[in-house]
């Protein structure tokens, strides 16, 4: 879901989390976009408090890295973005460059998405 969210320019990636607080669990959220009806300083407050360590983690995943309960899975999914069958050179090569193609596109992503808290 996630390669697929990042890979297409018409979806937008929101980022959702859960902290602790004195009031019990608080929600934070970081969007790409203003949400309906939310102004510039409405944005930036929802966002000031978003972990920034959420996002240093962030600029560092490997999508390849990533793991499924079941192995099978896991290689349907390689397979889904190398856009073929990954066993072949040719296979490994496009799942290679579509790799890093979408890590450079989740780490630009998360960059912006930082910015205003930087």
């Amino acid at each position: 879901e996630l390669y697929a969210a990042i890979t297409d320019s018409a979806k937008d990636l929101d980022l959702v989390t859960a902290t602790h607080s004195a009031n019990g669990h608080v929600a934070m959220m970081l969007s790409k976009n203003f949400l309906p009806q939310e102004s510039a300083v409405a944005k930036s407050v929802r966002e000031r408090n978003f972990p920034i360590s959420f996002l240093l983690r962030g600029l560092h995943v490997r999508l390849e890295d990533g793991e499924a309960t079941v192995t099978e899975d896991k290689l349907k999914i390689l397979r889904a973005i190398a856009g073929t069958d990954i066993d072949s050179s040719k296979g490994q090569m496009l799942l290679e460059q579509n790799l890093k193609l979408a890590n450079d596109t989740l780490h630009s992503t998360l960059a912006v998405l930082a910015w205003p808290q930087a």
